[in-house]
C-alpha cells in the first residue's frame, strides 16, 4: 500500500503511524497483530502465503504456526470480522490468508489519492509482446464493458487465446477483483466443467459440481472470467456462462473457441488471420514491414537467432511466406523459428513445394487448418525419425506433463534417457512442445492442435496401444508411490503438487477402462487416486469413476471379487460426502466379499460404514454393527480398531441417552493408542479420531454436571485439530463439542476461538456454514431476538440435504421450538414438538429427549393444560434424565417444575425437589441454567419446617 491512510468500513489504517483507528479511535492491538495487517494490506484480495507472514511477524525466528493463528486470532477479534456476517480476512486452508474487504486509500495531507495498488493476476505469462493486434484488442475491451460476455471464436492457431490474455491484461484495473483465467482445453466431460471453474478460483472444495453454488459464489464479484478453449464442453461451457453471468452482475465473461457457444447475451467475435500484403502489390519495405504478419514472423525468426537481418529482397520472401501460411499466427511462428537452422531461400522452397498444389487456383477455398496441417507435416517432416517418434508418442500426453513422464514415455524402454532428454530439449527449441514454467516439477506442454496431430502420427506407427498402456502404467505407479505423501504428516505442497498430474490421470482412465484398455490397471488407478479426488474435492468425478467401474465388472465379479470389494468400499466412502446411491446396500456388498476374501481391513471398514448408516435409521442396529466391529478387531488383536471400536460403542450410547455407558467406554480407551494412530493420513472425508473422542466425551460430561470440564476438553479438541491443520476435525471440534457446550453454557462467547472459526474459514465450505447459520440461530435468540433466531435456525435446516447429520442434531431443532415458545406461540411449538418426538423415537434417538419433553410441558402450560399434566410431563422429563444419567437435563426439568410449585403455593415442596438434584453439582460449577437454579433455590424455604415438639407429662402412677 502507498504512505497514506487505508480505509476499510469503520476502520482506518494509518501506515506511517502504525496505528489503527475504529471510528477515530484506536484500537488496542499488539505489535505483531498490526503486522499480520500491514502485509495483509500490501496485497488486498489476494492469497498471502504463511510464510510470508511469518517471514514479517518474526523475521529470522522459526516458530511455530500455532503462533500465528494465534495472532491472527487477535487480529479478526479487534476487526470484528465474522461477526453479523462481516468478512475482512478470510483463510485459505493450508495456504495463508486474504484481506477481501473493500479499501479505500487517502494520501497524507492534501495530494492526490494514490492509484490502485498493483495485483498479480492469474493470466498466462506472455513471454513475448502481441504484435498488430491493437486494434482488435482495444475493439474487444470496448464490447466486453459494454456487453459483458464476448466470445472470440476461430481455427485452431489463429491466436485467440493471445488475444484474450491481452484484453484481459487491458481490463485489469477495470475490476476490484483480479481476473481468472480457467482453461477448458484438458477438461474432457461436461460434468467437470463447475469444478475446473472452482479450482481456477481456488476454491476448489466448495461446490461439488453444483453450478448454482457456483454462480452463487460470484455474486458479490467484480472481476473477469477467461474461459479459454471452451470447444471439448462447449454445451456445459456455455450454460455455465449463463449462470454466472445471471447470478453476479459484477462478473464480465470472456471466452475463446472453434465455434460459438450459442449462449444467452453472448456477443461473438471472429478472429481473422493476421493482416498480410497484397501479393502482387509493389509497396516500399517500411510498408511492408507495417504488416501484423510480417512483424510477427521477424520477430519470432530474430528470437531464434539474432543474426537474421534481413533486407529488402528478403523482406519479400518473408511477405511470400506469411501469404502461404495465410496469416495464421501458430504456422507463422512455426515457420519463423526454422530460419536460424535452413536459412530463409531453403524455408521458402520447401513451403513452396509442400503448399504449390494445395493452393494454386482455389486459394480462398482452401480451409484454414488444412494450411496449419500443412505447416506442421513440413515442420513433422524437417525431424530426424527418432525425434518423430518420440514427439508422436507425446501425444498420449493431455495438458501439462512432467520432464520425467515424457522420458519414460518417449524413450519406450529401450533407449538411453539422457538420449530422450536431449530429443525433449531439441523440440522444445523447436517450439513443437513449450516448457511448462508454472509447474511444480520440469515439465512441458504442446498444443492441442500438434496433439492431435501428433497422436495421428503415434497410429501410423502402430504404437497407439503400446503407448497409451505404458502410459497408464507410469500414472498408476506413480500414485501407488504417492500413498506414502497422503499418509505422511504435513506435505500439503507434495499433495498439492499431485493435482498437476489430474489431466493425465484422466486420460490413463479413459484408456484403461474403455474397449481394447485394461481394467485390471484402470481399477488400480481409481483406487490410488482416491486421495486425490477427496483432497481437491472432486468428489462427483471420484463416484462416477468408481461406478463406471462397477458397471464393467458386475458380470465379473468371479473373476474380480478383490477389486470389486475395493471400488464398494471406496463408492461407499464417498457416500458419507455425497449422495452415493444406497449406500447401505453398497457397504453390504463390500462386507459380503470382506468376508469371502478374509480381509480383515476392509470387514471392519464395512461394519464402520453399516454402523454409520444406521446411525440415521437405528441406533439399536448401529449398537449392535459397532459391538461386531469391536470383537472383530479384539479377535485379531488390532489395538487401534479395537479403540475405535470402544468410541463408536460409546458414541452410539450416547445417542441412544445411556450417558453411563457413553463416558465408561470413551473413558476406557487409552488415548495414547489413538495418538499413535495414523492421524497423518487424513483425507477430506475423515477425521482425527482423538479429536472426535474429545468432543463426544466433552459433551457427555457437560450432560453429567461437568460444565468447566467439558469446556476445556472441547477446547482441548480445537487446539489439537488446528495444530494439524486438518479441516474436517477441526470442523468436528468446533461444531460436535466447543459451539454446542458454549450455547449451552449461555453463549458463543464461552468459545471465542472456534465461535471465530466457525463463522470464519469454516464458513466457507457450503454445508459447514449452513451449520453456522443454524449455531448463529441460536446464539442470536439467546440475546432476546427469538424472532431473527427463529429465521436463521430454519433457513439453516431448511437448505440441508435429506439424510445430513446437522438434521438429526437435538440442539438445532429443540431451538427451533425454544424459539416459537418465546415468541408467545405455543401451538406451533407444540407441533414442532410432537413431530421430533416421533421423529427421534422412530430412530431411538433419545440423548436429547428428556429437553424435548421439558419443552412440550411448558408448551402445554402456555396453552392451559390442567396443571396434573403438564406436572407429569415434567416428571417424565426428570425421570428420563435420571435414568440416562444426565444431571443436566435433571437440573433444567426439575428447575422447571420447582418454578411451577413455587407459582402454585408449593415452596417447601419446590424446594426439596431441586436442592439435591443442585447438590450433585461442584460448588465451582457455572453456567446459566446452575445460576437459574440457585436463584430460585434462593426464594425457596431453606428447609421443610419441623412441626412443635409437645412437652412430654408424666403420668400418675396407678394405685390399685
Amino acid at each position: 500500500m502507498d504512505s497514506g491512510v487505508t480505509r476499510f468500513g469503520r476502520f482506518q489504517y494509518d501506515p506511517a503511524r502504525r496505528l489503527l483507528l475504529k471510528d477515530g479511535e484506536p484500537v488496542r492491538l499488539g505489535g505483531r497483530a498490526l503486522a499480520l495487517l500491514a502485509a495483509l494490506l500490501e496485497q488486498p484480495g489476494e492469497l498471502v502465503e504463511k510464510a510470508r507472514l511469518m517471514d514479517v511477524v518474526w523475521p529470522g525466528l522459526h516458530v511455530d504456526e500455532t503462533n500465528l493463528r494465534s495472532q491472527m486470532a487477535a487480529l479478526r477479534r479487534a476487526l470484528g470480522d465474522g461477526v453479523d456476517g462481516a468478512r475482512l480476512i478470510v483463510n485459505i486452508a493450508g495456504r495463508g490468508y486474504a484481506f477481501v474487504a473493500a479499501l479505500s486509500a487517502e494520501a497524507p495531507g492534501t495530494g492526490p489519492p494514490p492509484g490502485p495498488a498493483p495485483r498479480l493476476h492469474p493470466l498466462p505469462v506472455r513471454l513475448t509482446p502481441v504484435l498488430g493486434q491493437d486494434a482488435t484488442i482495444a475493439h474487444l475491451v470496448e464490447k466486453l464493458r459494454a456487453q459483458r460476455f464476448v466470445t472470440i471464436f476461430g481455427a485452431g492457431g489463429i491466436g485467440k487465446t493471445t488475444i484474450a490474455v491481452a484484453v484481459a491484461e487491458a481490463m485489469a484495473a477495470t475490476f476490484p477483483d483480479p481476473p481468472c483465467f480457467v482453461d477448458f482445453g484438458v477438461v474432457t466431460h461436461p460434468s467437470l466443467a463447475v469444478g475446473h471453474v472452482a479450482a481456477a478460483l481456488g476454491a476448489a472444495s466448495d461446490f461439488g459440481g453444483d453450478l448454482a453454488r457456483l454462480a452463487h459464489h460470484l455474486a458479490d464479484r467484480r472481476m473477469l472470467l477467461v474461459l479459454d478453449s471452451c470447444e471439448p464442453i462447449i454445451e456445459a461451457t456455455a450454460a455455465l456462462a449463463e449462470a454466472v453471468l445471471k447470478a453476479a452482475p459484477g462478473v464480465h465473461v470472456l471466452a475463446t473457441s472453434r465455434e460459438r457457444l450459442r449462449a444467452e447475451g453472448e456477443w461473438v467475435h471472429r478472429l481473422a488471420s493476421m493482416e498480410v500484403p497484397p501479393v502482387h502489390a509493389a509497396m516500399p519495405m517500411e510498408e511492408v514491414l507495417r504488416y501484423p504478419a510480417i512483424q510477427l514472423f521477424l520477430d519470432r525468426a530474430r528470437a531464434a537467432s539474432d543474426l537474421f537481418r534481413p533486407d529488402a529482397a528478403q523482406i519479400a520472401q518473408v511477405a511470400a511466406i506469411c501469404r502461404w501460411l495465410e496469416g495464421i499466427p501458430l504456422a507463422i511462428e512455426l515457420a519463423a523459428t526454422r530460419v536460424a537452422e535452413l536459412g530463409l531461400d531453403v524455408l521458402a522452397e520447401r513451403l513452396d513445394a509442400r503448399f504449390s498444389l494445395l493452393m494454386k487456383g482455389r486459394r480462398t477455398a482452401l480451409p484454414r487448418h488444412q494450411t496449419l496441417r500443412a505447416t506442421l507435416d513440413w515442420s513433422y517432416g524437417l525431424l530426424s525419425p527418432r525425434h518423430q517418434q518420440v514427439l508422436a508418442r507425446l501425444s498420449v500426453f493431455r495438458g501439462s506433463f512432467a520432464r520425467d513422464a515424457a522420458v519414460e514415455i518417449g524413450r519406450l524402454g529401450r533407449d538411453d534417457p539422457a538420449e530422450t532428454l536431449e530429443i525433449l530439449a531439441e523440440l522444445a527449441d523447436k517450439s513443437l512442445i513449450a516448457p511448462e514454467t508454472g509447474a511444480p516439477m520440469p515439465a512441458y506442454r504442446c498444443l492441442d492442435t500438434t496433439r492431435a496431430y501428433m497422436a495421428e502420427k503415434l497410429a501410423e506407427h502402430g504404437e497407439t496401444t503400446e503407448v497409451a498402456r505404458l502410459h497408464a502404467a507410469h500414472y498408476l505407479a506413480l500414485f501407488e508411490r504417492a500413498a506414502e505423501v497422503w499418509q505422511r504428516a504435513g506435505g500439503h505442497a507434495e499433495r498439492q503438487a499431485l493435482g498437476f498430474h489430474i489431466d493425465n490421470l484422466r486420460a490413463a482412465l479413459d484408456w484403461a477402462m474403455g474397449r481394447g484398455g485394461d481394467c485390471v490397471t484402470g481399477v488400480g488407478l481409481i483406487l490410488a487416486a482416491q486421495p486425490l479426488w477427496e483432497h481437491f474435492a472432486l468428489f462427483d468425478e471420484g463416484r462416477s469413476r468408481i461406478q463406471a467401474a462397477l458397471q464393467i465388472l458386475a458380470a465379473r465379479e468371479q473373476a474380480f471379487p478383490r477389486e470389486v470389494m475395493l471400488l464398494s468400499g471406496a463408492l461407499a466412502a464417498f457416500g458419507n460426502q455425497i449422495a452415493a446411491p444406497d449406500q447401505q446396500a453398497v457397504w453390504t456388498t463390500t462386507l459380503r466379499l470382506a468376508e469371502q476374501l478374509d480381509d480383515t481391513q476392509h470387514r471392519l471398514r464395512a461394519l464402520s460404514g453399516l454402523a454409520v448408516c444406521a446411525m440415521g435409521q437405528d441406533l439399536t442396529l448401529c449398537l449392535e454393527l459397532a459391538r461386531r466391529y469391536r470383537d472383530l478387531a479384539g479377535s485379531r488383536g488390532r489395538l487401534i480398531e479395537i479403540a475405535k471400536g470402544d468410541r463408536l460403542i460409546g458414541y452410539t450410547q450416547h445417542l441412544l441417552g445411556n450417558q453411563a455407558a457413553a463416558r465408561a467406554a470413551f473413558e476406557a480407551i487409552p488415548t495414547e493408542i489413538l495418538r499413535r494412530h495414523d492421524r497423518h493420513h487424513l483425507g477430506r472425508l475423515n477425521f482425527d479420531e482423538e479429536v472426535l473422542l474429545l468432543s463426544e466425551l466433552a459433551l457427555v460430561r457437560w450432560l453429567q454436571g461437568q460444565p468447566q470440564q467439558a469446556e476445556a476438553m472441547a477446547a482441548e479438541a480445537v487446539r489439537q485439530a488446528l495444530a494439524m491443520d486438518h479441516g474436517t476435525s477441526l470442523f468436528v471440534a468446533v461444531a460436535f463439542a466447543a459451539c454446542p457446550i458454549a450455547i449451552l453454557q449461555g453463549g458463543l462467547d464461552h468459545a471465542a476461538e472456534a465461535r471465530e472459526l466457525l463463522f470464519g474459514q469454516l464458513s466457507v465450505h457450503p454445508h459447514w456454514a449452513l451449520w453456522a447459520t443454524c449455531f448463529r440461530g441460536l446464539e442470536v435468540a439467546l440475546r432476546g431476538d427469538a424472532r431473527a433466531g427463529l429465521e436463521l435456525l430454519r433457513s439453516g435446516i431448511e437448505a440441508m440435504r435429506p439424510g445430513a447429520t446437522s438434521l438429526r442434531n437435538g440442539l438445532f431443532r429443540g431451538g427451533e421450538a425454544a424459539c416459537l415458545l418465546a415468541l408467545g406461540e405455543p401451538n406451533e411449538a407444540l407441533a414442532v414438538l410432537d413431530s421430533l418426538l416421533a421423529e427421534f423415537r422412530q430412530r431411538h434417538d433419545r440423548w436429547y429427549e428428556p429437553e424435548f419433553l421439558r419443552l412440550r410441558a411448558l408448551a402445554r402450560r402456555a396453552l392451559g393444560h390442567p396443571a396434573p399434566e403438564v406436572e407429569a410431563e415434567l416428571r417424565g422429563s426428570l425421570a428420563l434424565a435420571a435414568e440416562q444419567a444426565a444431571l443436566a437435563w435433571e437440573l433444567r426439568a426439575a428447575t422447571s417444575l420447582a418454578a411451577i410449585m413455587q407459582g402454585e403455593g408449593r415452596a417447601c415442596e419446590a424446594a426439596a425437589l431441586l436442592r439435591p438434584i443442585l447438590a450433585r453439582f461442584d460448588r465451582q460449577a457455572l453456567g446459566p441454567d446452575i445460576q437459574a437454579a440457585r436463584a430460585l433455590l434462593d426464594q425457596l424455604p431453606a428447609a421443610a419446617p419441623t412441626p412443635p415438639r409437645r412437652p412430654r407429662t408424666k403420668r400418675a402412677p396407678v394405685v390399685t
